[in-house]
């Protein structure tokens, strides 16, 4: 008998095995045991709770689906390279570029590109400690950028310095900075944002994006990243209704960290041990006076009024409700789903919102809560969707 022959045989034979279990345990009524630690521990008991209950709802898959209307208009960066670079093979692949293009011109090529390398290594090993000054480069948008980045990298105390050397970068001719115009415009925003001025992290993260909309060099692909980072400069400033399109968008580029970046817009979430969670850990939480659980609640609860009025924030918290919900089943004793749920009807209910988007999302909650008379409201918006 050959190897395949074996295999063969052996999966037929376990398959049998495997529906003979299975007929016996429905014919039975016995309870069927799930393998693995991960898993529920029964799967074909309880079977009239399971066909009552809602269907289970993933926060990733409901984000991944509404980030699919987010993408960008336009080609966000015609001149992108296309595989991924290190910021030091960025930085050398752009700067013969440009020898290469003659966008500069120095009078000894290899003596420049030494150099430039020499700077780039220099800065890379740079902290607060460093003592010994930035090493000599041929002057161009190349060296601007490094004496701002150097001057970053010394410390909050040279910010300043690293503000004037980007912004003289920029103030060069058009002609005189394509490779670096990007670079320098996104890292005034994380300056700006790192010093807690996020209007202006704002303005700069999307001057980064018009930039490479222009037609400068992207190399690192910071366009794309200031979508994030813009949506947390609006979070910070609690412009949840702003932070949320951008996230979304950086979602649908790819970048999958705007999966957790879109929790913290949920007002009423419950931190998560071990997690990330924009917010008081669960640690601080489960300390609070009554005092402070009432400010907390307060709080939450203007949020979601706001998310209400929101058409985008009300399908993430919708989305967010249904995915932490999970199966009633396994929640014995834990009303804190039921009680989201309820509050969260409540307060759409009061709201007044009239025809609502997803609405067979709210109507699942309302399934999940038995509220049928809002169940009952919401078919007709559900049929009109589905005619649309």
């Amino acid at each position: 008998m050959t190897g395949a022959q074996f295999h063969s045989g052996r999966s037929r034979a376990t398959t049998t095995c495997l529906i003979r279990l299975l007929l016996a345990t429905l014919t039975t009524g016995g309870t069927c045991f799930a393998t693995g630690f991960f898993g529920p521990h029964e799967y074909l008991s309880r079977s009239e709770e399971r066909i009552q209950a809602t269907p289970e709802f993933y926060w990733e898959r409901e984000v991944t689906r509404l980030a699919k209307d987010f993408q960008p208009p336009a080609q966000l960066h015609p001149t992108k390279v296309p595989e991924a670079l290190s910021l030091q093979d960025a930085e050398l692949k752009d700067f013969a570029a440009a020898l290469k293009e003659e966008r500069i011109k120095p009078a000894d090529p290899a003596k420049a590109t030494a150099q430039h390398t020499a700077a780039r290594e220099f800065i890379a090993v740079t902290d607060a400690k460093q003592s010994a000054a930035l090493h000599e480069e041929f002057a161009s948008e190349f060296a601007d950028y490094h004496r701002g980045a150097f001057a970053y990298r010394l410390g909050k105390a040279r910010w300043d310095d690293a503000r004037t050397a980007w912004e003289s970068l920029l103030n060069r001719p058009a002609g005189e900075r394509h490779y670096r115009s990007v670079w320098a415009a996104f890292m005034l925003g994380k300056t700006a944002m790192k010093n807690g001025d996020y209007p202006a992290a704002v303005a700069w993260f999307q001057k980064t994006r018009a930039l490479a909309r222009d037609g400068f060099a992207d190399s690192l692909d910071m366009a794309d990243d200031s979508y994030g980072w813009e949506g947390r400069c609006e979070w910070k400033q609690d412009h949840p209704g702003k932070a949320a399109p951008l996230y979304l968008t950086q979602l649908a580029l790819g970048d999958a960290s705007a999966i957790i970046s879109l929790k913290a817009l949920i007002p009423d979430r419950t931190p998560v041990d071990g997690m990330l969670n924009y917010g008081p850990e669960l640690e601080e939480r489960q300390v609070w006076n009554d005092q402070q659980k009432r400010a907390a609640d307060k709080k939450a609860q203007l949020g979601l009024k706001t998310a209400a009025a929101d058409p985008l924030l009300r399908r993430l918290v919708t989305a967010h409700i249904l995915a932490a919900a999970g199966d009633p089943i396994w929640q014995s004793g834990d009303t804190q789903p039921a009680t989201r749920c309820a509050r969260w009807l409540t307060v759409i209910k009061e709201s007044k919102i009239g025809p609502v988007e997803d609405a067979e999302y709210l109507g699942w909650i309302a399934y999940t809560i038995a509220d049928y008379v809002l169940r009952a409201e919401l078919i007709p918006y559900e049929i009109s969707e589905l005619r649309s």
